[in-house]
């Protein structure tokens, strides 16, 4: 995904990522790069994010599975302070594991 921002302005700009309540993603950081991954038994989801001074940050959210119902789970975004023309990349890369 790419998005484009353009602020006159220092403004926060955030990309959301929402995960289900059965799941557990981590926050995984090597050198300057972190990425959000969610792993079970057979695939594997990896979510790199890349924007000037970005950084992560994990929050606690609520899931609704059915009408009136909601559990806790997992949120997390990827945040910059935008000034002038700026953008954000992020890929979402899927994997099976052992095949």
């Amino acid at each position: 995904m790419r998005d484009w921002i353009r602020s006159r302005v220092g403004r926060r700009a955030d990309v959301w990522f929402h995960f289900d309540s059965d799941t557990q993603p981590l926050l995984q950081a090597d050198d300057n790069n972190a990425m959000v991954v969610e792993t079970d038994d057979t695939q594997s989801l990896n979510i790199c994010c890349f924007g000037k001074s970005g950084h992560w940050r994990r929050e606690d959210g609520w899931v609704s599975h059915c009408y009136g119902e909601r559990v806790s789970s997992r949120v997390y975004a990827f945040s910059v302070v935008t000034t002038g023309n700026d953008e954000l990349v992020s890929f979402l890369l899927p994997q099976s594991i052992g095949t």
